[in-house]
């Protein structure tokens, strides 16, 4: 990024062909992965063989998922939840296209900062969806299991490849 770029302007989009093309990722709220049915954890791994980078601001969730073969990463925050800094410094980080990567959660009080921070979308697990605008795409699953049913994209294939 230029040092003429406004400060929050989410990293460039590469070509997904090329070497160094910026990868998908979910944000997922540790309280979601405390204790993941089987179905949650095949959903996780799938997206881990997937080359989605997962990651959360829990120490404890990145290593009780270890345990399960699931590769999470630790968004270092020191709050209860990412602030849109801490969301753009990983897309840097990382190298993900924030366009593609998505805020996974059941709290709507973490919407905005992803919002800000430019996701392509957020997936509200088991929580009523907030009324108003959110400024940022928003769809509703009833687990973490179902998260992936909420993301197809409605002309087929993986939302992490559009």
């Amino acid at each position: 990024m230029s040092s003429t770029e406004p400060p929050g302007t989410p990293p460039p989009v590469v070509d997904p062909a090329s070497d160094s093309a910026l990868r998908a990722a979910l944000f997922i709220a540790p309280q979601l992965l405390q204790a993941p049915d089987a179905a949650g954890l095949a959903f996780l791994r799938r997206m881990d063989r997937a080359a989605v980078v997962l990651l959360t601001w829990s120490q404890t969730a990145v290593e009780a998922l270890a345990a399960h073969g699931v590769t999470l990463r630790l968004l270092g925050v020191t709050t209860p939840a990412p602030t849109p800094k801490a969301y753009l410094g990983a897309l840097r980080q990382d190298r993900l296209d924030a366009r593609q990567s998505w805020l996974v959660t059941d709290r709507a009080a973490q919407l905005d900062a992803a919002a800000t921070a430019g996701l392509g979308g957020a997936v509200l697990v088991a929580a009523p969806a907030p009324s108003g605008e959110q400024g940022i795409h928003l769809v509703q699953a009833l687990s973490l299991a179902d998260v992936p049913r909420v993301l197809i994209p409605r002309d087929g294939g993986c939302w992490h490849q559009q």
